[in-house]
C-alpha cells in the first residue's frame, strides 16, 4: 500500500519502507520512520562548526535558521491545527458509523421497514461525511507537504 496520510499510517502496526536516492529503508513501523525522519531533519538544522567561522557569522547563521524555522512554523500551524480538528471530526463520525453498523446488525431492526430507512440513510450519510473527511486530511497533508518541500525540510 502506498499512502500519504500520516493518521492511517499511523494507525497501522506494520512495516513502512522509505524509498529515496539511498534506496529503500525498511522501519519497524510508521513511528520508527518518523523518528528517524524527525532525527535526520534535525541533524540538517544544526549548523556545521567551520573553524574558520567567527562568532558572529555562527551567531547570524543561526538566527537565519532560527528565522527560517518560525516562519515554517507560521505557515504550518493553521494547516495542523485544521489537520488536527478534522482528524477529531473524522475520529467522531467514524465512532457514530461503528453505532450505526452495530444496529444494522440486529436482525430486530427490519421489523419497521421505516426504522430500518432511517438507520441505513443515517449510515451512509456518516460513511459519506467519512469519505469527505478523508480527502480533506489528504488535501491538508498535501499542503503540507508541498509547504516542507518548499522550504528545504
Amino acid at each position: 500500500m502506498v499512502a500519504h496520510d500520516r493518521w492511517l499510517l499511523s494507525q497501522l502496526q506494520v512495516e513502512t519502507w522509505q524509498l529515496d536516492s539511498n534506496g529503500i529503508t525498511v522501519f519497524e513501523n510508521y513511528a520508527s520512520y518518523e523518528a528517524n525522519h524527525l532525527q535526520s531533519l534535525q541533524a540538517k538544522a544544526t549548523p556545521t562548526a567551520d573553524k574558520n567561522l567567527t562568532k558572529e557569522e555562527i551567531k547570524r547563521q543561526k538566527r537565519i535558521e532560527a528565522e527560517k524555522r518560525n516562519a515554517l512554523f507560521r505557515k504550518l500551524k493553521p494547516l495542523n491545527a485544521r489537520y488536527n480538528e478534522t482528524e477529531q471530526k473524522l475520529n467522531a463520525i467514524l465512532e457514530q458509523q461503528s453505532e450505526i453498523e452495530a444496529k444494522l446488525a440486529d436482525p430486530t431492526l427490519y421489523a419497521d421497514q421505516n426504522t430500518a430507512n432511517a438507520v441505513i440513510a443515517s449510515f451512509q450519510e456518516c460513511k459519506n461525511t467519512s469519505e469527505k473527511l478523508f480527502e480533506e486530511l489528504e488535501q491538508i497533508n498535501i499542503e503540507i507537504e508541498a509547504i516542507q518541500k518548499e522550504s528545504g525540510a
